[in-house]
């Protein structure tokens, strides 16, 4: 007959977890220390595992952080033949030429050798002028359209310009070339127009 400690469920389970380091069966040996040292190197493989990956997502987010951080400035150098022009990066004034290693955040910028107020101004003669101003206003605009460029910054490199007043007045007289050029064709086609009305009226 059966013992009644057989049938409680709480001494199965203590028999079950206990088994392994004290066997039941008379016929085995009872040496605990193989048993002990096994469980402590799956213990120790647990603990190494554990350390593993917690140095790997400390790893990850490091590289996480350090990537979101702002990168450094770029340099900006502007030169120009002669020098002494007042630069201007989206408007805002930078300084005269030569302008050395001016400290900008990466991006691209407008560089020019004129303010957006006197850029106004000559549009506003462009538009509402007498003829001469509205061509003096033009060839200054082609003047600085020659000094007018765009660049990109990059982190910790710099970036040179060099402002030539050469080319400058190249673009001037390129201007000159368009609008007298245009207006001579539109004249000369007027007066061989009328030429032909004048032979075919007779």
């Amino acid at each position: 007959m059966s013992t009644p400690t057989e049938f409680c469920p709480a001494t199965a389970t203590l028999k079950s977890c206990l088994r392994p380091y004290f066997p039941l069966d008379k016929n085995r040996p009872r040496h605990l220390l193989p048993s002990i040292i096994n469980h402590y190197f799956c213990l120790t493989e647990l603990l190494f595992s554990v350390t593993l990956c917690l140095m790997v997502v400390t790893v990850l987010s490091f590289i996480l952080v350090v990537g979101q951080t702002s990168p450094g400035p770029g340099f900006l150098t502007v030169r120009s033949d002669p020098p002494g022009y007042n630069i201007f990066v989206e408007g805002d004034s930078a300084g005269l030429t030569p302008l050395e290693r001016y400290q900008l955040d990466p991006g691209r910028y407008w560089v020019t050798i004129v303010s957006n107020d006197s850029l106004e101004t000559l549009y506003r003669q462009l538009r509402s002028g007498t003829v001469g101003a509205r061509l003096n206003a033009l060839w200054t605009l082609a003047r600085i359209d020659g000094a007018t460029s765009q660049v990109e910054l990059l982190p910790g490199l710099e970036t040179r310009v060099l402002i030539d007043r050469q080319t400058m007045e190249k673009n001037a007289c390129r201007a000159k070339w368009l609008v007298f050029g245009g207006i001579g064709g539109v004249f000369t086609l007027g007066l061989v127009c009328g030429v032909i009305i004048g032979v075919v009226a007779h």
